[in-house]
């Protein structure tokens, strides 16, 4: 059975509905993703969402995606699903990836974009009000 990420989130980006945030997470010790937990972050983050969201569109469009079957390429076990008007991404699949380490992977330099785009992903899931709360 292939490795799961740990953690997926998907998030959608529109500017009349903001940002929205489906989140899968692994709990320790279970081999399955849970969830989604559904998540909406509220206006009252607007411009720093709005700067979160750019900084990611800008990341995305210039570091390579893997399909659902390749490997994780990134080697963060965490996949980011994201989908804007400007930009469609993703990287992973939610029942892990079955693909061994691509020779021509993401240079040095594109991992630690995708580092940040980890890190933004997560700020955005720390902003968001878990739908029903």
């Amino acid at each position: 059975m292939p490795p799961k990420p740990s953690a997926i989130h998907e998030i959608k980006y529109a500017e009349d509905t903001g940002v929205t945030i489906d989140t899968h997470v692994r709990p320790e010790g279970s081999r399955d993703l849970h969830g989604p937990t559904k998540k909406t972050v509220a206006d009252a983050h607007g411009s720093t969402v709005d700067a979160l969201v750019e900084e990611l569109e800008g990341i995305l469009q210039v570091i390579p995606q893997s399909d659902e079957s390749s490997a994780d390429i990134y080697g963060r076990d965490i996949g980011i699903f994201f989908g804007s008007d400007q930009v469609q991404w993703r990287n992973g699949a939610f029942e892990g990836c079955d693909a061994g380490p691509t020779e021509d992977g993401p240079s040095d330099a594109q991992k630690d974009k995708f580092k940040r785009a980890v890190e933004i992903s997560e700020e955005l899931v720390a902003l968001g009000a878990a739908q029903g709360d």
